[in-house]
């Protein structure tokens, strides 16, 4: 505080010194002025005096030669007597007027020394200001350094990055079409490049406050430095002794269809909460896609329990959300990548699928088999509030409707061990309570109708006749149904699917129980606590128990097993396929949320460590499949 103190009143002194040697320099310029002045109406006077004083000479000459013509005319005649009189007034005029001249050159010799006085005062008053100068300069040279120092301080800016972007123009082996860069909470720099790119190598253009940019430590140079954007990196602004830190990240176009979801003030801070937005779809970003969607008002919903970034980056003002599940509803039925129109749609993160191929394989499953419906999904990139959130499966709702699971108009969807929100019940055997997902309006009789349909197929499945052809459990239950599902799960080795979350099954009023469709693969094909390719997951649940209980249902599980054993080739081949869509997908996903983190020991490439787990997955599947076989032959 003293410090400042100090500053302002030096700064004070030198405003205050500046100001009056400017009016004293003035002064002093002024009456030099005014002494020259002087000295020239002093020269012209003593100039004048001397030509007066010749003329008064002569004068008195001319009188003294009158008065002697006068003497000697005194003698003339009358007639030169009126001439006489005459020079003598004029003798009186010129006498008069050199006395004039005389009193004249008197004042002017006094306002001579007058001014002569007023110049010795003010010569005396110029060595004093010109002392006062020489002080106050010896001053301001003393506190110059300081002075320096507090006008860097006041014009030093706050650091500040303005724009930035990438211009083709500037990266044409990199890029097809400019780049422009999103500054999200003055804190990351989110940027999305439209084409595939095999490395990210690019110089960024940008406008900044401040002295200079680092970027990752290096010194940058808008339109010239080249960096590598292949993960995040440190941008620095630096202004004097003041720095402002951001994040750049640049995803770009992996060859998959984008999804565009803006919230309404970029708000989703809970689960299970829909916030209105606005979705678009870019199929193929433009490369011939027919599936898009134009920007469209929905609603937006993060489901379950809520993910968090675990870098915590800051967003304006908010933590960043991880990669959640989320469920879009749109007012009106839309179509989407060719889908057939609807207004609910999911969209699954494969958070414990490392090869996000877990979910599709089981569906590629479904589709070669006899389950009546498989939902259909398709990889896409998503773009959540301006930011790249990875890549997903966007596709359709468990929903009881005509396109999707089709149970008619009073139908039902089931689900065993579902958080999804909606009644539940118990029944005698099974392991978790059963949930109603649809229809989502549920009176107490159409509750009760399900809940008394289901206990009796399970009362008659755990009765001494439930094998009878006619009476027993398949007057109430597929068989076809029940043993594809069953297979598809246990070829998998579905932790999910033994009968611990999201088993879902059909109902249509009049007919039969169905199992199906096939839902949530995450936790399967040999990961997240399935590791192992032998042993039974599915088969040992109460009601598959019971169901090997019954030589017939064996019979069929193992004559449709033979047909998956048939078509393993098929199976691998799918998996090949999708795996080699998602090459780049799998790339930009890793550098978002670090998917492959714990698999890397140094800098090994994403893409040769996903081909590794792939391949860990058909070689865990063709285990699977020979241990089974083995198994369904000795029964």
């Amino acid at each position: 505080m003293k410090r400042f103190a100090y500053i302002v009143l030096v700064l004070s002194c030198f405003v205050s010194c500046k100001t009056d040697l400017t009016d004293i320099e003035s002064r002093i310029t002024e009456v030099e002025n005014q002494g020259q002045t002087l000295d020239n109406r002093v020269k012209q006077l003593n100039e004048e005096s001397q030509r007066l004083s010749a003329e008064i000479k002569e004068l008195q000459k001319e009188s003294d030669e009158l008065a002697k013509r006068s003497d000697e005319l005194s003698n003339r005649s009358d007639e030169l007597e009126a001439s006489s009189k005459e020079l003598l007034a004029e003798l009186d005029s010129l006498r008069k007027r050199s006395l004039d001249l005389a009193e004249e050159i008197l004042a002017l010799q006094k306002e001579g020394q007058a001014l002569s006085d007023s110049l010795d005062n003010l010569d005396i008053e110029n060595n004093l200001l010109v002392e006062e100068w020489n002080t106050l300069q010896d001053l301001i040279n003393l506190s110059q350094e300081e002075l320096d120092k507090l006008e860097a301080k006041i014009n030093q800016r706050d650091p500040k990055l303005l724009h930035f972007e990438f211009l083709a123009s500037e990266n044409p082996l990199q890029l097809v079409e400019d780049a422009e860069c999103e500054i999200i909470g003055d804190s990351v720099v989110e940027c999305r490049v439209l084409n595939v790119m095999s490395a990210k190598s690019l110089i960024p253009r940008f406008r900044f406050i401040g002295d200079y940019v680092t970027i990752g430590g290096q010194k940058a140079v808008s339109s010239k430095t080249a960096f590598d954007f292949s993960s995040e990196r440190s941008l620095v602004v630096y202004s004097g002794d003041q720095t402002k830190e951001y994040t750049v990240i640049v995803s770009a176009y992996t060859g998959l269809p984008t999804l565009w979801a803006e919230t309404y003030g970029r708000m989703l801070s809970e689960a299970n909460h829909y916030y209105k937005a606005t979705v678009s779809l870019v199929d193929n970003a433009g490369y011939g896609g027919t599936g898009g969607l134009s920007e469209t008002s929905a609603r937006m919903m993060a489901q379950g329990t809520l993910r968090y970034y675990t870098k915590q980056v800051d967003w304006s003002g908010h933590i960043e959300w991880g990669k959640n599940d989320y469920k879009l509803n749109f007012s009106n039925a839309v179509s989407l990548l060719n889908m057939p129109a609807h207004n609910d749609w999911q969209m699954v993160p494969n958070v414990y699928d490392i090869t996000m191929l877990h979910n599709q394989t089981a569906f590629y499953m479904s589709e070669i088999s006899k389950l009546d419906y498989t939902p259909r999904y398709h990889y896409v990139d998503l773009m959540f509030n301006g930011r790249y959130a990875g890549t997903y499966m966007l596709g359709e709702t468990l929903d009881g409707s005509s396109s999707r699971v089709n149970v008619g108009s009073d139908g039902y969807v089931l689900s065993i061990g579902s958080n999804t929100v909606g009644s539940a019940f118990a029944t005698a055997h099974l392991e978790r309570p059963v949930s109603i997902l649809y229809p989502t309006s549920q009176s107490a009789s159409v509750v009760n109708y399900i809940v008394n349909f289901v206990s009796e197929a399970e009362s008659v499945l755990f009765s001494s006749n439930f094998a009878d052809e006619t009476y027993g459990w398949r007057y109430y239950m597929d068989e076809n149904s029940f043993v594809d599902w069953y297979l598809i799960n246990e070829i998998a080795k579905n932790q999910s699917g033994a009968f611990n979350s999201s088993c879902i099954m059909s109902y249509r009023r009049g007919g039969k129980l169905k199992m199906g469709p096939v839902w949530d693969f995450e936790k399967a094909f040999g990961d997240a606590g399935s590791t192992g390719s032998s042993g039974f997951i599915i088969k040992n649940v109460s009601w598959y128990k019971r169901l090997f209980m019954d030589p017939a249902f064996v019979a069929k599980v193992k004559e449709r097993f033979a047909y998956y054993y048939e078509h393993q080739e098929d199976i691998l081949k799918s998996i090949n396929e999708n795996a080699q869509y998602l090459k780049y997908a799998i790339q930009e996903d890793d550098t978002k949320w670090d998917t492959f983190l714990k698999y890397k020991t140094s800098e090994e490439n994403t893409w040769v460590l996903y081909q590794g787990q792939v391949s860990s997955m058909k070689s865990w599947l063709t285990e699977r499949m020979r241990w089974l076989k083995d198994q369904f032959d000795a029964m």
